[in-house]
């Protein structure tokens, strides 16, 4: 059994599930998970959550769930698609590559973009860092 699940979407994420937030708590507790990390996409995903998404989720109380995102990186200097004011006041935020907003390079240039990515004080984890579309040196 699993306790924990922190790479997660709901439905503010536009693909994957058509659950809430609270619709995923609820499951989650009832699969007896003591944790579960919401992870939406940022605003560079096509129909995924907007700033005003992000900013509103903050003042959603802590103890059903904690407060997250997939951020998207944008470039091999590792920046992000939310601003520094938004992720200071997330809970952790995780960092990955998708098509549609990093242009897969060569290992050195993908290596780079997470490794510039994860100098950011708010991204604790690397999402989808398998994936064979964007090669790195591990």
């Amino acid at each position: 059994m699993y306790l924990s699940d922190i790479h997660t979407h709901s439905i503010a994420s536009g693909h994957g599930t058509s659950c809430t937030i609270s619709d995923m708590a609820k499951a989650a507790s009832k699969k007896g998970l003591k944790l579960l990390g919401i992870t939406d996409h940022g605003p560079g995903t096509l129909a995924a959550g907007t700033s005003s998404y992000f900013r509103s989720l903050i003042y959603s109380p802590r103890k059903r769930f904690d407060v997250e995102a997939e951020l998207n990186i944008l470039d091999t200097e590792g920046h992000l698609d939310l601003n520094d004011e938004l992720l200071s006041e997330l809970d952790y935020a995780i960092a990955s590559m998708h098509a549609q907003n990093y242009k897969s390079g060569t290992v050195e240039e993908n290596t780079s973009a997470y490794l510039n990515a994860m100098r950011h004080p708010c991204v604790k984890v690397l999402g989808h860092c398998d994936n064979p579309a964007f090669p790195v040196d591990y």
